[in-house]
């Protein structure tokens, strides 16, 4: 069963309070505070608050968020293999190199960090940060999740995918700045997971309700770092309103809209699983696509945060063969590259999952681990990763690596 964070009695909270109030109260009067920010980890000994003040930060508009090198589109992988168990955290990064992708995915779980109320602990992410950073690759953290101490009568599980009441939004605002200011190298940070869909949004998904966590931390990251990219949305590509109050890309992502979410986010993190085929009828790769250019202001950029297909049955999307996989994910690759308003693609995920990764098996670049460790790429890594070292880069590197040789 899943273990429920706990808050700390009232009266130790006003203790703490009393402790740090002359050195920890902000301009908001909020109470829910931390007495400092935390030091860096030894793998970035250069990080500091880049925005003291904490000056209003206005989106960034019509430029790439994410850089391409030699004309290559970055990807990377929306990835659970480490947190769930089935690789070693070198293990995963070994596959990320053989594979070419330099994104990884994955929560950033305020609950995780702060489950006693002021004190940060962010030992977890640390390690997975530092070793990323050595492997050359960059962290994707979508901010999901809040403490119990957060949560209506302090009670939540864990994961406490629901937001925060509204008196704890300064302490969400001051987590998002914490976490910008400790991982300066992070690729982009999201806000949230899929708040269109109940799983990850336990109240009823609302775009009203979403605003604030959005705006608080939109607002976090850009007081720590104004230079790191802050994603809105996260959005399942859901085409319909359903029964049991999922909400589709659509009617989401326009009541954000309306709302004013384009002022508080670089621009949209979208899952964009095909279902079909890509280029298929019933296709919603590309539908997903159409709705959100339809929809969003000019200049705002768009990051594919979880695609795929899968070779297993069981999944919320149908099975397809090895090399249809294969042949979708790579021209998902390709229309994406060819797109000028999309920085980058994040597929989901490295390795077929377990049970304890929702969504279902067969998803995965490489087989899942088998009793010694062992894992085998499959035609979707070769597929793709012939896309990512194509035009100039053939130019200074050979065809190949060592999960795909020349000829492969």
């Amino acid at each position: 069963m899943p273990r429920a964070r706990y808050a700390i009695p009232a009266l130790v909270v006003l203790g703490i309070a009393a402790l740090v109030v002359a050195t920890a109260i902000r301009e908001t009067g909020d109470t829910d505070v931390i007495a400092e920010l935390p030091p860096p980890p030894d793998c970035e000994p250069g990080a500091k608050d880049r925005n003291p003040e904490n000056r209003r930060i206005e989106p960034r508009r019509g430029e790439p968020l994410l850089g391409r090198e030699d004309d290559v589109m970055p990807f990377g992988f929306n990835d659970a293999a480490y947190q769930t168990g089935q690789l070693g955290l070198g293990q995963a990064l070994d596959l990320y190199r053989e594979a070419k992708a330099t994104i990884w995915r994955m929560p950033l779980d305020w609950g995780r960090v702060e489950e006693d109320q002021g004190t940060l602990d962010f030992t977890y992410y640390d390690e997975i940060y530092c070793a990323a950073k050595e492997a050359g690759v960059r962290m994707d953290w979508h901010v999901t999740g809040i403490p119990a101490w957060a949560a209506p009568f302090g009670v939540c599980a864990d994961p406490c995918v629901r937001p925060p009441q509204d008196e704890h939004l300064p302490a969400l605002r001051r987590f998002a700045e914490a976490a910008a200011i400790r991982y300066p190298d992070a690729a982009a940070f999201e806000a949230w997971n899929e708040p269109n869909l109940k799983a990850y949004w336990k109240d009823d998904p609302d775009p009203e309700a979403y605003q604030p966590v959005l705006e608080a931390i939109y607002a976090g990251v850009k007081d720590g770092n104004p230079d790191a990219p802050v994603l809105g949305g996260a959005l399942s590509n859901n085409p319909n309103d359903e029964p049991d109050g999922d909400l589709s890309l659509r009617t989401y992502l326009g009541g954000m809209l309306e709302l004013g979410a384009a002022d508080h986010m670089d621009g949209l993190s979208l899952h964009a699983y095909p279902v079909t085929g890509v280029g298929e009828e019933g296709d919603q790769f590309n539908a997903a696509l159409r709705v959100s250019r339809e929809l969003l202001p000019d200049g705002v950029r768009i990051w594919v945060t979880e695609v795929g297909a899968t070779t297993a049955a069981g999944a919320f999307v149908p099975a397809v063969s090895p090399e249809q996989q294969a042949a979708d994910m790579a021209r998902v690759y390709d229309e994406l590259a060819a797109s000028d308003d999309v920085d980058a693609v994040i597929y989901h995920t490295l390795v077929d999952p377990e049970g304890e990764v929702p969504g279902g098996t067969g998803f995965g670049f490489f087989s899942a681990p088998d009793e010694d460790g062992n894992v085998v790429a499959k035609p979707v890594a070769c597929a793709v990763l012939e896309r990512a070292s194509s035009s100039r880069a053939r130019e200074h590197e050979p065809r190949g690596s060592a999960i795909c040789p020349p000829g492969s």
